[in-house]
């Protein structure tokens, strides 16, 4: 076991904690807002759609980082192949 793997597991940690954090606030619009737009009449798929939109974008902005830390950590030998 390589020293410098709890470096890579904090790493990878800390951005699965701003995805957590990306979601709560994701939701928190949904349940707050979402639910004013549904109330003045805005058709609930539309709150829906761009829900699933916030989130998938979220989800990218993890994916690109945590691919260049699993690419980082495994070329230097820090993740095993």
């Amino acid at each position: 076991m390589n020293a410098a793997e709890p470096v890579v597991r904090e790493f990878a940690f800390m951005h699965l904690l701003g995805f957590r954090d990306e979601c709560e606030r994701i939701l928190n619009w949904q349940r707050t807002e979402g639910r004013a737009m549904v109330h003045r009449g805005e058709d609930p798929e539309v709150v829906r759609k761009q829900t699933q939109d916030q989130v998938a974008a979220a989800s990218e902005r993890l994916r690109v980082p945590l691919t260049r830390l699993f690419a980082w950590a495994t070329e230097s030998g820090r993740l095993p192949r």
